[in-house]
């Protein structure tokens, strides 16, 4: 435990492109909810992504903090929930990055 304990904890990188693991997703209304937290860069509203590796896309309409209070951005280490559109509950699954439509995550 010690050296786990006293191992460095690298920076994460509020510049660096966009990626949101998503952890759940729900429906609201007619609209798609996501849940992730921002691993680097920072999401905003109107934010147009892509849900990797399918490359769907969508736009943030809405963002919540983990105090579920409605924010413009989302920072590295936050707890983000996310109302997107142009995306069904159907084409996003647990696991899929949110990432920014013109710097995809590269998948193998």
């Amino acid at each position: 435990m010690d050296v786990l304990d006293n191992m460095p904890i690298e920076p994460r990188n509020a510049e660096a492109p966009l990626r949101i693991p998503i952890l759940d997703k729900m429906k609201d209304g007619n609209r798609t909810v996501v849940f992730g937290k921002v691993e680097q860069g920072t999401v905003r509203l109107g934010d147009r992504l892509a849900v990797s590796p399918y490359n769907y896309p969508c736009q943030v309409l809405s963002i919540t903090n983990d105090k579920q209070q409605s924010v413009e951005y989302g920072r590295p280490g936050d707890n983000v929930t996310l109302k997107i559109s142009y995306l069904d509950e159907d084409q996003v699954f647990k696991g899929d990055v949110l990432c920014p439509r013109d710097a995809p995550m590269q998948a193998s």
